[in-house]
């Protein structure tokens, strides 16, 4: 009976992965990001073949495991440019992780690419985001920093723990990145560690939300989601350089204990599973996930803005025009086929490369538009004072609530027990307090953090 639906399955997979590319990759393909001893092995069909996954792939399998997840669910409440939790028709994360997973799927389809893999990566890419938007994510990496003698050359000369702090709280964090940390060891001489203390000052993030997502999936809610779709997730988070993004490292992390808060014994050194992914998880479904959110947040961005009256759409096409004499306005910033226009000159640069089996994914002519567009958001419309002022403030409430963390973190929850379902698993991580304060923190949705902050500070 058993061999009979194996048999059944099979033939399903391949009847529907049959139009694929060579170098997509396919459900058989995947291999789960858990593993024993340090070494990811392949799934096997029977491993997940039970009654209601007869007729899915395992990547179908990951998009029903993210998107049940409580910190998915939590992204309806954190908004993006714009912080204001009342006002309904801003874009949250929830909506914007609906539009890049829609892209992701569209763009996978014409490339003949796993589509199912690249909606899991964009399903998860943004999960565990701050609320605030990226002014709550560089408050967090702030505060880290601090927290980590990262604020001055000076202070990390005098810090012998850095190194094994990072290791213990970050084992995510490429510490191969820091050349400062090997240098304060061999060296006293503070000029010659002003240079790179500057890279890392500029170039390097302890807290980030693409890590924090993978964070919140498989270590606080145990998702055991392939290595390919944790890849993505993980690595949409990379700078997209001229040779393109890669994981060169193991990334080798202990599952967190059990959630319930009644299990105290359980350690850190009780788990055995690890989770292992490297660059031979890399699929091209990693790139178009990653250049779908890049899509997305570009448009978004100036949609936001011009709802909100943050910026005039006369000025935006003015501004265009002038850029992009050659190119219609319309076609490419107006109505619901704009995306369009980005899709198929990603499709015109990329469809040769994948056809060879090559890498990287290249970014498209057109994404010089969306970097365009970036660059104006950034300088007409997150350098509004109203917007400027409501980033600041968001920044101040994360703050306020890590000095009352700092003093006493349980009695700051006491009033609030439910707001994260993994306090428990938190609380037993064996983590510094302001990597615990960090987890905390990013799975609060802007409502949350605001009630929080006025239940001690008081309304203002």
């Amino acid at each position: 009976m058993r061999r009979d639906a194996d048999k059944k399955y099979a033939k399903f997979i391949k009847k529907h992965e049959k139009r694929l590319s060579s170098h997509a990759i396919k459900s058989t393909n995947a291999s789960y990001c858990r593993a024993e001893a340090g070494k990811s092995h392949r799934v096997k069909i029977s491993d997940f073949l039970i009654s209601d996954h007869s007729f899915r792939t395992p990547f179908h399998i990951d998009i029903d495991m993210i998107t049940y997840s409580k910190y998915f669910m939590k992204l309806a409440g954190k908004t993006q440019i714009f912080i204001s939790p009342n006002d309904e028709q801003i874009l949250t994360r929830a909506s914007h992780t609906a539009v890049v997973a829609m892209l992701a799927e569209s763009i996978a389809r014409g490339l003949s690419l796993n589509e199912g893999l690249a909606r899991a990566i964009a399903a998860g890419h943004d999960v565990g985001h701050t609320a605030f938007g990226h002014a709550g994510e560089q408050e967090l990496d702030e505060i880290c920093k601090e927290y980590y003698c990262f604020t001055s050359v000076e202070e990390i000369t005098r810090d012998n723990d850095v190194y094994e702090r990072l290791k213990q709280d970050h084992p995510d964090l490429d510490l191969a990145k820091i050349p400062i940390l090997e240098k304060v060891k061999n060296t006293s001489d503070i000029d010659e560690l002003k240079q790179d203390y500057l890279v890392w000052e500029k170039d390097t993030k302890i807290f980030s939300h693409a890590k924090q997502s993978f964070r919140f999936l498989c270590y606080f809610e145990g998702k055991k989601l392939t290595a390919q779709t944790a890849y993505g997730i993980i690595a949409h988070g990379e700078p997209w350089e001229s040779e393109g993004f890669n994981i060169d490292r193991n990334i080798e992390i202990k599952r967190l204990p059990d959630p319930n808060p009644l299990k105290s014994t359980t350690t850190l050194d009780s788990i055995k599973e690890h989770y292992v992914i490297n660059s031979e998880h890399r699929t091209y479904e990693a790139y178009v996930a990653k250049y779908a959110d890049f899509l997305a947040f570009s448009i978004h961005d100036i949609d936001d803005a011009l709802r909100a009256g943050a910026l005039d759409i006369e000025d935006l096409k003015e501004s265009f025009n002038s850029k992009f004499p050659s190119l219609s306005f319309d076609k490419y910033l107006k109505g619901h086929n704009r995306y369009a226009r980005y899709i198929s000159s990603f499709f015109e640069v990329n469809q040769p490369i994948i056809n060879r089996g090559e890498l990287p994914i290249k970014p498209p002519e057109a994404s010089k538009i969306l970097g365009w567009l970036y660059s104006f958001s950034k300088r007409e419309v997150h350098n509004k004072d109203e917007v400027k002022r409501k980033h600041d403030e968001g920044r101040r409430f994360i703050r306020g609530l890590y000095e009352l963390w700092q003093k006493d973190p349980e009695k700051m929850l006491k009033p609030f027990p439910d707001l994260v379902p993994e306090l428990g698993t938190i609380f037993q991580s064996g983590y510094s307090d302001t990597r615990k304060f960090c987890d905390f923190i990013s799975a609060l949705t802007d409502r949350e953090i605001i009630d929080i902050y006025r239940h001690f500070y008081g309304p203002e």
